[in-house]
Parts: C-alpha cells; structure tokens; sequence
C-alpha cells in the first residue's frame, strides 16, 4: 500500500525534475543536531539545498520519547555508514502512499545506476564556527634511567592472516579529509567474501559505492581486517555535517542511504564480522 504516515514534502518538491530538489542533479544535505541547556539532544533537523532553487526542503524530529538514549548514543561517538542497495518490494519508503502523492507506482531494482556519488563532507558547530574534534594523542612517557643489558634476538614469526580477513590482495578504498575533524579512512563490508561490490573513494574526495556495497567511516583502514576500536566515533551534538548527493541513477527500488550508528563502541563481531548491526539484523 505504501507510505501512509505525515508526509513532509511531496514529489513535485523532491523527485525527478521536482521544483525544489531535482534528483536527477546534484543536491546538498545539511543535517543539525541541536542541544538543550543541559547540552542533551533537542532537535535533528535535515535541510537539503540546491543550486539554483530557491526552496529549501526542511524536516525536524523534536520531542521524541528516545531523546535521552539518542544523547547518550550521540555522546559516545557515532560511526557515518554508506550504502546503496535495490528491492523490487520498497513501496513502504517509496510509494505513492494513502495521500497518492509519493513518487512512485512500483519498484524495478533491476532499473538501478550502477552507482551513486556523495561527497564534500564537513562538521562544524551549530553557531557556524567550525570545530575541530582532535584525534587521542599518545602522551609521552617520563624518561627512565637506562641500563646496558644483552639481548638476544629470535627470528620472527609472521603472523597468521586473521580468520575475517579477505582474499589475497585486498587493499584499502582509500580516504579522505573532512574539515572539522580531519582524515577519514573508509572500510568496506565484504573482506570475509570472496566476492564484494567495489566502494570506491576518488581524488578530492568523492566516494562511489556501486549497487551492493556499504562502507564505513574509521580513523585507520586495516586492509583484511575488522577493527571495531578503527572506527570513527563523531561527537555530533551541537555540530552540524553537511554534504553533497548524485543520485541520479536511483529510482524507484534504489536505495542510497547514509546514516548513523555505534559501531566503535560493539566489540561483538556480527555476521559479517565487521561489527555491524543495524534494527533489520541485516549483515
């Protein structure tokens, strides 16, 4: 039946050749995350922007009962994950809806791009004065008297691969800086597989996840491995990220998503042995 619940902007405002967001052109993502007095989450509030349209579309999730568990997720730190997937059956998200006025009357995953492109990553506080959120810094250790004392030297074993590790030359997307925070590494889902869809990250920047994949934002990409403690944990209250879409080859069945979720702070290996979870328990 599709989407029957409040309906915050319609598909002549966003949508292929909408008056507001085009998809079929590039468009940018502004997503704030305001506080209270008390430094705790008020509001997330998105607004997406185009060049040349003078009609920013605007949504604001405030007084939610899970307010106090989203604060504290957000004060541990949030790990930025990107995907792009295909349904024949996601008229729930997509579809015309009870009001008949969503985009689409059916789904055709088979009609998908064979990739999106999302890019120009920044965070900065809310009062527009960027913020930079420093990396942990090792502290030096006071010096120590030293002493003169023989050491004798073994070979060295190599170690094992680790059992999640992927196929033989696998290697690293690649990375970029994001203003505010500074180098981000991505790692793909997949190393487990002999098989996985390509997420590629190109010069400036600009990332490329073909239909199939998902990656995830890190402080360190370990080619092969699943490291939990690599992931980036962002500290989003008060502050607000932005960036840049190209989703012109999802239609109706694509799903391009980004989104947010506590991946630094799992140790438990999921199904696909890279710490993920989501509330589908989709691997």
């Amino acid at each position: 039946p599709g989407w029957n619940g409040p309906r915050d902007f319609t598909s002549e405002q966003y949508g292929p050749g909408a008056s507001c967001i085009d998809t079929d052109k590039t468009f940018q993502v502004e997503v704030a995350f305001h506080v209270d007095g008390a430094g705790s989450l008020a509001a997330m509030e998105v607004t997406l922007m185009q060049e040349g349209h003078n009609c920013p579309l605007n949504f604001r999730v405030a007084d939610y009962k899970g307010m106090a568990e989203m604060t504290t997720a957000l004060n541990a730190g949030m790990t930025p994950i990107v995907s792009y997937w295909s349904a024949d059956d996601m008229l729930w998200l997509d579809g015309k809806g009870g009001d008949n006025r969503g985009a689409c009357d059916g789904d055709s995953a088979k009609k998908c791009g064979d990739s999106v492109t999302i890019s120009g990553f920044s965070l900065e506080a809310i009062s527009e004065e960027p913020v930079a959120q420093p990396k942990p810094v090792a502290m030096p250790q006071p010096p120590t008297k030293f002493a003169l004392v023989a050491v004798s030297v073994e070979p060295v074993a190599t170690p094992a691969p680790p059992a999640d590790a992927g196929p033989a030359g696998t290697t690293c997307p690649g990375s970029f800086e994001m203003p505010g925070y500074g180098s981000v590494a991505i790692v793909p889902t997949g190393w487990a597989e002999t098989a996985m869809s390509a997420f590629e990250v190109l010069p400036g920047g600009e990332m490329r996840p073909t239909m199939g994949s998902r990656a995830y934002f890190a402080d360190v990409c370990t080619a092969g491995v699943y490291d939990h403690n690599q992931y980036v944990a962002l500290k989003l209250l008060g502050k607000k990220m932005r960036y840049s879409l190209d989703v012109s080859g999802a239609g109706c069945g694509c799903n391009a998503a980004f989104y947010l979720t506590s991946m630094r702070q799992n140790p438990h290996k999921s199904q696909c042995s890279d710490h993920y979870c989501d509330a589908n328990n989709v691997c």
